[in-house]
């Protein structure tokens, strides 16, 4: 079984070098990116869903891997994971598409198999459940332990918890700025950089 994770793993990374390597930069389908460090070298990688564009599976999942893929690259100090922030600010009916699901799935079982410590859902609506469910399908139960449904409120005390004041306080700005509107601006746009912000 290992063996066989591992060449999964290679031959994915094989099909993806374009992209891991940076020679190709991904047409961007949304904010994710590594917003943040955690004190203790965990990065934090966030999207809001006011910013997704549904529709082009291949530049989603390309983002996607790049966005890991810089999570690894910035792990600090021995750390070995990262946590995921889903904001579901401007979730609509555009979202509810769950083919990149499977790919995006395989991608946190194959390539990135336990580097993911969390994945908080913030304010997740009824139809979200929706998606979620068909993830659930595609995860093992170890992972889906690490996904945790909170407020705002209470991401920004979870995470004020887990990775100290400076990074809660990066996450806390970046909710409430996106709630300030209901425009979707996917990519980089003034204060923000892609897909890494350290």
């Amino acid at each position: 079984a290992a063996a066989k994770i591992l060449a999964d793993a290679l031959e994915w990374r094989g099909r993806n070098q374009d992209i891991l390597s940076g020679s190709r930069m991904p047409q961007w389908q949304s904010d994710l990116r590594v917003l943040t460090c955690a004190e203790s070298g965990q990065p934090i990688l966030y999207i809001c869903f006011r910013h997704v564009v549904a529709g082009n599976i291949a530049e989603t999942l390309a983002h996607t891997a790049l966005a890991l893929e810089a999570g690894v690259l910035s792990l600090r100090g021995g750390a070995q994971e990262f946590d995921i922030i889903v904001d579901c600010h401007g979730f609509g009916p555009q979202h509810l598409d769950p083919r990149p699901l499977l790919p995006f799935m395989a991608m946190i079982k194959q390539p990135y198999r336990d580097r993911m410590r969390s994945a908080i859902l913030v304010g997740a609506p009824m139809a979200f459940n929706f998606l979620y469910k068909v993830a659930s399908r595609f995860a093992n139960e170890k992972t889906r332990r690490k996904a945790k449904f909170m407020s705002v409120e209470e991401a920004v005390t979870h995470f004020r918890c887990i990775a100290g004041r400076d990074a809660a306080r990066v996450v806390e700005g970046i909710m409430a700025s996106n709630r300030q509107g209901m425009d979707c601006q996917p990519g980089e746009v003034k204060g923000r950089h892609l897909p890494s912000e350290l």
